[in-house]
């Protein structure tokens, strides 16, 4: 059954159309005058818009007119007059020579994604006078919002704004250039849990991810996947749901504590709150528990959500113990989005339809009440045009085959 959903990646990946390379900004061809020395930042005011996707960011060209300083490249997006938010922000550059140079990034090192269409603009760091520009206006309005006095941005979510020269009629010669990545089961997120158990989980970057987030977590979460102490703790990652994919989410849990009010989960959610799950405020949805009682008729529950609206109760095999697969399936093909639930690759339920689909911001897991234990294997990916539940299940299966790797 692998060997069949793989060969039927492969066709998606043969037939799947990809979009050409888009270089944001003015490129290296323009610009003969420098700033003054000293540090500047500049957003050019030409903007790119891209379709929602995950996208390589490939190269970052300018052209020089010093070797003295460096130049870190970011994305970003406007966020409201003259005010922006990071995307993506590169790694400094410091040019060889003067004219056209470029620094290429290698697959697989830098990504953006964006949740819906964006209009994109780039802008850079420099901290010499280094990047060469023009003030004949290139396209009208020609604009740069530049600045003298800021804090240099270090990664993505973060605010550049308060501009010193808003709206300077100044094009400066650089461009990045970004391509969209397109393959047949786009690996979201994934976190395999290879760090220490005496590290927070919160603020690591998952193995995997589509830009430069980052985890938000309660300091019970390690990042060995242990959870060692009682108490309520969740773990999240942005993530917006787009119309027409099917998203697997799954997560290899090992809870060792067993009452009703303590127990493993993974879903999506509204909020982020990392002292709750379902409630306080997160409203999860399209989510799954499992206690560590599997004699217990409860053993799994599963909700549609906001919280626990939709729930039902299952306990498949009595019997099991010890390492679960969880997985949910949220199919947003439809107008009325629909989950499936399964436990070790078998279907507990689904897949049902949402009267009013949910407002879905992130994707996460949490250890509820006093329940302590392990967390292995989080996965967030699409599913491939699945045109029916088995194939669902079987894709999900064999990719999650790839990557789990059980703790003893």
């Amino acid at each position: 059954m692998r060997t069949q959903v793989s060969c039927a990646m492969a066709v998606l990946l043969m037939f799947a159309a990809v979009a050409p390379a888009a270089m944001i900004g003015y490129g290296p061809g323009i610009g003969s005058g420098l700033d003054s020395s000293g540090s500047r930042l500049n957003v050019d005011e030409l903007f790119t818009t891209l379709p929602a996707g995950r996208y390589q960011v490939t190269q970052f060209a300018v052209n020089a007119g010093s070797t003295s300083g460096n130049v870190t490249p970011f994305l970003s997006r406007l966020t409201g007059a003259d005010t922006y938010q990071t995307l993506w922000v590169g790694p400094a550059f410091t040019p060889t020579g003067t004219g056209a140079q470029a620094d290429a990034y290698s697959a697989g090192g830098q990504y953006i994604r964006l949740w819906t269409a964006t209009a994109v603009y780039a802008g850079f760091v420099q901290s010499n006078a280094v990047v060469r520009y023009t003030d004949d206006q290139v396209v009208a309005p020609g604009n740069t919002d530049h600045d003298s006095s800021f804090t240099t941005p270090t990664g993505a979510g973060q605010t550049v704004g308060g501009f010193s020269n808003a709206n300077l009629p100044r094009n400066y010669g650089f461009g990045i250039t970004v391509a969209p990545v397109v393959n047949g089961g786009d690996q979201i997120y994934m976190e395999r849990f290879g760090g220490s158990g005496a590290n927070n989980l919160s603020g690591k970057a998952p193995d995997v991810r589509p830009g430069q987030e980052t985890w938000v977590a309660g300091s019970a979460i390690k990042q060995d996947g242990s959870k060692s102490t009682g108490g309520t703790n969740s773990a999240w990652l942005p993530f917006v749901p787009q119309a027409g994919t099917v998203y697997s989410l799954s997560l290899d849990v090992n809870p060792d504590i067993s009452t009703s009010s303590d127990w493993f989960a993974v879903g999506f959610s509204q909020g982020n709150a990392t002292g709750s799950f379902h409630d306080g405020g997160n409203n999860a949805a399209a989510w799954i528990l499992n206690r560590m009682d599997d004699a217990s008729a409860s053993a799994f529950q599963t909700f549609m959500g906001p919280v626990t609206a939709s729930g039902a109760s299952h306990n498949p095999d009595p019997d099991k113990v010890g390492w679960i697969n969880l997985e949910v399936l949220l199919d947003t093909r439809a107008a009325n989005w629909t989950v499936t639930w399964l436990a070790d690759g078998d279907v507990l339920r689904g897949p049902v339809a949402y009267g009013t689909n949910p407002t879905i911001n992130y994707v996460g897991f949490a250890g509820y009440g006093n329940t302590t234990g392990m967390f292995d294997n989080f996965v967030l990916q699409t599913v491939p045009e699945p045109m029916t539940l088995t194939l669902l299940t079987l894709t999900g299966a064999a990719l999650g085959g790839y990557v789990r790797r059980r703790r003893s």
